[in-house]
């Protein structure tokens, strides 16, 4: 377990978390519009925290940091997110009542737009830090 897992997995259970009150609307914290800049500055600022993290290290470390199989890893799990992201937009899209469209409606399919990224990018961080820690327990 390094810094990066802590990061990303913050980074993935605050989008996961977010994801998941705005999709079935069981909201944790009251007021959730008030919070909804949180997942984008925490992973702005986990990009912000790796990205120093990874130019301020020794060449050597920074290349342990991020090797061949992290970023396999990484192009796996781009896959899988484009693939569900797409089934999710579909879905979100086709099940939209067209001929009775209004600004609440509207406002409803941004929250779940929003909702099912959230959701998407959590998992994906997730499941990332879960498999990075595992690669590191079996070497």
């Amino acid at each position: 377990m390094n810094l990066r897992n802590i990061i990303l997995g913050l980074c993935g259970f605050i989008s996961l978390a977010f994801g998941f009150m705005l999709l079935t609307g069981w909201y944790f914290v009251p007021n959730i519009n008030e919070y909804m800049f949180l997942p984008g500055t925490v992973t702005l600022i986990s990009w912000v925290i790796l990205s120093v993290l990874y130019n301020s290290a020794p060449k050597k470390e920074a290349n342990i940091l991020y090797d061949e199989m992290v970023i396999q890893r990484y192009y796996q799990l781009m896959s899988l997110g484009y693939v569900l992201l797409n089934i999710g937009v579909f879905i979100l899209f086709s099940i939209q009542d067209w001929q009775n469209w209004s600004f609440e409606l509207a406002q409803n399919l941004i929250l779940n737009l929003s909702g099912l990224m959230f959701l998407i990018w959590g998992l994906l961080l997730t499941i990332f830090v879960i498999k990075d820690i595992t690669g590191d327990k079996n070497g």
